[in-house]
């Protein structure tokens, strides 16, 4: 191995020298940097003029660096509120959400100036809820943007209006009360307070936030509310079913998932419901309000009363709470403890008109309008919402001297300790203890009487539409111009239909109205009513001119009567102008007698009735009519993108009612004001004549109304004495709202016993988004809203009913019901229906009903059209009703009952002596196999028409009446035992029952 090599070192010196070197360079190195970053330090632009850059950038819409420049500045200066707080502006504004919602959420608390935390809050609230639909999170930031500052606008408004579209409309109350109190309350937020009539529905965007977040709470809550208000329960009981199981909203969220198992009669399930409920539920309204109507149901009217009354304690203005209380209240303590909540209805219906005249101003808030509705919240103790008003006002230029006046002192008179929205001593439960009284058991089962289910009965009744074929050709002229956009009022209306043997050779002819161009030619003979009569053999001809009836008019409603007791049927026909009344000469011809007779009126009538109503045995009229206004014929009104749209009925006054009284030589007199009829603005469309008070033998008068409670006029106790006096009871009687203590937008009427308990019962048609009602009849002028219980609800929210019928098409002696559907104006642009099928509803033998198909019922109930007015008859004499209808789009349709397997019949022709000749207001009780069910005559038939005066009664399997009794009007009873089958008879009042044999065997179906 060889020795290793020794490198020898550099010398001492050299190496020193080098060291050095090396040191002196770091340290001018050292140097150069040292002072090459301080003089980039003392250059550099520092956080304010970073921001003010950033804000020139925003100005010339430069987001990116402006984004870029306010978030260097944040990174400098954590602490700068404004910063942060730009650069989340900025990266909105160039549509980086996610990012400016990170910006916001970045601004700490202890951030400055504290308003732009408050601020970053609110924007990031905004966005959430708007761009990034993630709704628990936006309320979230909505909360601690308040939390920062209490007062702050647009926090509280978004919180409002969060908390609104997600049925939590009394929790947003808090928040625009402050916005009432800081004095920029806006007349959205205002509305939002109205009870019942406020809460907003933005359902794409709760769906929205759903789908982007399927568990978020929030949108849940918000779509299930939704699905309540249009009647999709199953949904809503799912939905809300989810948020409870998250143990979020327990109040709404009970409420909603109660109100959709009561509405679909769930009620075991209920029962688990009313066990599962949080203590959280039991200060929400509506919660008691499920538990008060399912008490109802069963029939515990003490327990509903003390449920209704605890819903009232928390919200004095529920619309349903102070209706429903009112009505128990009547019968279990009398009209002295019922009449605040009466009273307390009455105001909310005023209320609600204001608000319908507020509306028709769109974002024009006209001070006259709300100096009313400030008075009427005053005298209700909404002091906040009269206040918040008056700001509003006060707020224009040149504020009328009331506002300012008022808005001083209601700033001294509102309840602030504790803030109450409705002052106690105004809230009428305040006035009655009802806490004695139990809020009930809750007996499991259901409701269901003993009728026959759906899969016991036979088929479905079967209809043909033979209008063509037996030649009655009847098209209907509104007066519409197809070159102008939009519809004016008198164009929705359509034609009327009477049913009526003006030949008296036993078959049923058919008058119909007709409109005109428009304005209306009083010379021009182009369009006219019509006459057909029935031939016998399958065939109507037109004998229009040979009846001398060619009169010209804008004809609505007509009805049947003979008003002088001669025999032979009259009509009445309403028109927009000047009625007619036509005299039946017995030759086959008519005379106008309106003139002579006395009933001249150029009114806007849409119905009328031919009957004795004060009890001389005289017959009178009753005249419905609708608008009013000198502009209700010409005016156009325009939604709020400008396009040309039909008014609404709240925009002109009514125009009020009258009452004939028949002298007893074919003339009338009118009564009106002094019966107690005139100055009750109802803008009426149906009429129903009937005895209402069960064996009183007194008729009462029942009005559907558009849009106003519904008028029932009964014989008060002075009537007997002397000179007639009637009262306006619908809101009494329990029919002038639905029961929910809304008006609706009646139309049609229906009149008979359809549940079997031998009392009158009401069907009534209604707008669309609302659901049609039925009264059911309690006796001596009561009816009570069972329309979700008789299954009538849900089929109908999205129709707009007008002319009803109930009849017995399969003669099984259960009383059906018929509708015809269509829209008054064309909304399809908002996705609204337009033309409509009729619907045919089968009574299942308890008075609840099912919904027939069109492959069941015949191919017309497919047909979609702008059906209007409806009337019974059978005019091939068969013993099975039929249907006629009338349109605005479509030629008139004769529906003929084909159904094969149908019960057999008894058709009754009475004839009044001591009574007036047509008998209306009469009882037939018949009794077969053991059961006894009640038929009345009445008059007026619902809207624009008038039905078959005879009375067809389903048999059912059995081929006799086992006994027949007749109550007529004036008192006398006849009865008859053993009376068969399949055939017509004639009472005549007081001599007998006689067999009216007739020929069939020209009769040729079409």
């Amino acid at each position: 191995m060889e020795p290793a090599t020794e490198h020898p070192g550099p010398p001492p010196s050299s190496s020193r020298r080098s060291v050095v070197r090396t040191a002196l360079l770091v340290l001018v190195l050292v140097g150069l940097v040292v002072g090459g970053l301080r003089s980039w330090w003392l250059s550099r632009p520092n956080v304010d003029e970073l921001l003010e850059s950033a804000e020139a950038a925003m100005r010339w819409k430069e987001f990116r660096d402006a984004q870029r420049l306010a978030t260097s500045a944040a990174r400098r200066a954590p602490e700068r509120a404004d910063a942060w707080w730009l650069a989340g502006q900025a990266a909105g504004q160039r549509g980086a959400f996610e990012d400016a919602v990170r910006l916001y959420d970045r601004n700490p608390d202890s951030g400055s100036p504290v308003s732009r935390v408050a601020d970053s809050r609110a924007a990031a609230a905004e966005l959430l809820l708007y761009r990034l639909h993630r709704a628990e999170d936006a309320e979230r930031q909505f909360r601690a943007a308040l939390i920062i500052d209490s007062d702050h606008a647009s926090a509280g408004r978004g919180l409002s209006v969060l908390l609104a579209i997600s049925g939590r409309r009394p929790e947003a109350v808090r928040w625009i009360r402050r916005r009432i109190e800081a004095g920029d309350v806006t007349v959205d937020e205002l509305n939002m307070l109205d009870a019942g009539g406020g809460t907003r529905y933005e359902t794409d965007l709760m769906t929205a936030c759903r789908k982007r977040v399927p568990e978020d709470p929030v949108a849940l809550m918000g779509v299930a509310a939704e699905s309540l208000r249009t009647h999709r329960f199953d949904q809503a009981v799912e939905l809300s079913s989810l948020v409870m199981a998250q143990h979020r909203f327990p109040g709404v969220a009970g409420a909603v998932m109660g109100r959709g198992l009561l509405e679909t009669d769930r009620f075991q399930d209920l029962l688990t419901w009313q066990r599962g409920l949080s203590d959280g539920a039991e200060t929400d309204p509506e919660v008691w309000m499920v538990r008060g109507e399912y008490q109802q149901r069963f029939g515990a009217a003490t327990s509903a009363a003390r449920c209704f009354w605890e819903v009232l304690r928390i919200d004095p203005d529920h619309r349903a709470a102070n209706y429903r209380l009112a009505e128990l209240l009547q019968g279990l303590k009398g009209t002295q403890a019922a009449e605040p909540f009466r009273v307390r209805t009455r105001q909310l219906q005023e209320l609600k008109a204001i608000n319908d005249r507020a509306a028709d101003r769109g974002a024009t808030v006209s001070p006259t309008i709300v100096r009313s509705k400030v008075e009427l919240l005053r005298r209700m103790g909404r002091l906040w919402e009269a206040w918040g008003w008056t700001r509003v006002i006060a707020r224009q230029a040149n504020p009328p001297t009331w506002a300012t006046d008022l808005q001083r002192e209601l700033a001294e008179e509102v309840p602030r300790d504790p803030p109450r929205m409705v002052q106690p001593a105004r809230n009428p439960a305040n006035g009655v203890d009802l806490a004695e009284w139990s809020t009930g058991k809750w007996p499991a089962g259901s409701l269901a009487g003993n009728g026959r289910t759906q899969d016991d009965q036979d088929g479905w009744p079967r209809f043909r539409n033979d209008a063509s074929a037996a030649g009655v050709e009847m098209k209907y002229v509104n007066g519409g111009d197809p070159d102008r956009p939009g519809q004016q009022m008198f164009e929705f209306t359509g034609g009327g239909v009477a049913v009526l043997d003006f030949d008296r050779d036993g078959w049923p002819d058919l008058y119909f109205t007709q409109g005109s161009a428009w304005p209306v030619d009083l010379a021009s003979t182009v369009h006219t009513d019509r006459l057909f009569r029935n031939l016998g053999d399958g065939r109507f001809e037109d004998v229009t001119e040979e009846a001398g009836l060619s009169a010209t008019g804008f004809g609505q409603g007509v009805t049947v009567g003979d008003f002088d007791g001669d025999g032979w049927p009259d009509l009445h026909v309403g028109n927009i102008g000047e009625n007619r009344l036509y005299h039946n000469n017995g030759d086959g011809t008519f005379v106008d007698t309106t003139g002579a007779s006395g009933v001249t009126g150029d009114r806007w009538t849409t119905s009328s009735a031919i009957a004795d109503i004060d009890g001389d045995g005289v017959a009178d009229l009753y005249v419905v009519n609708y608008l009013s206004g000198s502009d209700v014929f010409t005016r156009m009104c325009r939604n709020f993108s400008g396009r040309s749209r039909m008014c609404q009925p709240f925009q002109f006054p009514a125009a009020a009612d009258r009452l004939y009284l028949g002298q007893g030589d074919g003339t009338f007199a009118d009564v009106t004001g002094s019966a107690g009829v005139d100055g009750v603005g109802g803008k009426g469309l149906g009429l129903v004549v009937a005895g209402f008070d069960g064996d009183s033998g007194r008729l009462g008068v029942f009005v559907a109304n558009d849009t106003r409670a519904n008028f029932l006029y009964r014989h008060g106790s002075d009537s007997r004495a002397g000179a007639m006096s009637l009262h306006e009871n619908g809101l009494v009687s329990g029919a002038g709202l639905n029961g929910n203590g809304r008006a609706e937008g009646s139309m049609g009427v229906a009149a008979g016993d359809a549940d079997g308990d031998g009392r009158l019962d009401l069907f009534v048609t209604n707008f669309l988004d609302e659901t049609n009602t039925f009264y059911g009849g309690l006796g001596q002028g009561r009816f009570n809203d069972t329309t979700q219980q008789a299954g009538l609800a849900a089929s109908s929210h999205n129709t707009l009913g007008f002319g009803t019928q109930f009849l017995d098409a399969d003669l099984d002696g259960d009383l059906d019901l018929v509708v015809t559907n269509g829209h008054v104006d064309d909304y399809t642009r908002a996705g609204r229906p337009y033309r409509m099928a009729p619907q045919y509803y089968r009574n299942r033998g308890d008075g609840r009903f099912d919904l027939g198909m069109a492959e069941d019922l015949g191919p017309h109930f497919a047909e979609r059209y702008l059906g209007r007015g409806l009337a019974r008859l059978d005019w091939n004499r068969d013993g099975r009703p039929d249907v006629v209808i009338t349109a605005v789009d479509v030629p008139a349709v004769l529906l003929t009952n084909s159904t094969e397997a149908s019960g057999h019949w008894l058709v009754l022709r009475l004839v009044g002596t001591m009574t007036q000749r047509d008998a209306i207001g009469a009882q037939v009780v018949v009794t077969v196999d053991g059961k006894t069910r009640v038929h009345q005559l009445t008059a007026g038939d619902g809207y624009h028409a008038s039905n078959d005066r005879r009375l067809l009664l389903g048999l059912g399997r059995n081929e006799r009446v086992e006994e027949l009794e007749v109550r007529w009007p004036r008192g006398r009873l006849q009865k008859f035992s053993d009376v068969a089958g399949d055939r017509e008879l004639v009472v005549v009042e007081g001599r007998g029952l006689f067999s009216l044999p007739f020929d069939r065997s020209g009769f040729s179906a079409p």
